[in-house]
């Protein structure tokens, strides 16, 4: 079965920054190895998918029913491939502060608040 997780992060103000990074997200302008990352047998990702409006990020993930973010994080990690392009992206990408505490990394994880199809 697939779930959809749904993350959030800001993004520089800057109209030059948001341009750059909406074209190293381009297709064809995205390394292999980072492709290959994503989409490795057994991480769980089936597709992402990165919207842009103002200075936020709204990234929407398929994934598996056993998809686990602490796997795939532990798989990335070591991968200079990946941590290169985090590097990279930094530049652009500024955390939203979890008032709470309890998320911690730059994207944050949206909860479900309304599903049409739980109301008759």
């Amino acid at each position: 079965m697939v779930r959809q997780e749904v993350l959030l992060l800001d993004i520089a103000s800057d109209p030059t920054l948001v341009a750059q990074y909406i074209d190293h997200h381009a297709p064809g302008n995205v390394p292999r190895p980072i492709l290959e990352s994503i989409r490795y047998p057994g991480s769980g990702v089936l597709n992402m998918r990165i919207f842009h409006f103002a200075d936020r990020l709204v990234m929407i993930m398929d994934v598996e029913d056993d998809f686990s973010f602490d796997k795939k994080a532990a798989s990335d990690g070591g991968n200079a491939d990946v941590e290169k392009w985090e590097t990279l992206m930094e530049r652009f990408q500024r955390e939203i502060k979890d008032p709470e505490g309890k998320q911690t990394g730059k994207w944050k994880r949206a909860e479900l608040c309304f599903d049409l199809s739980q109301h008759f």
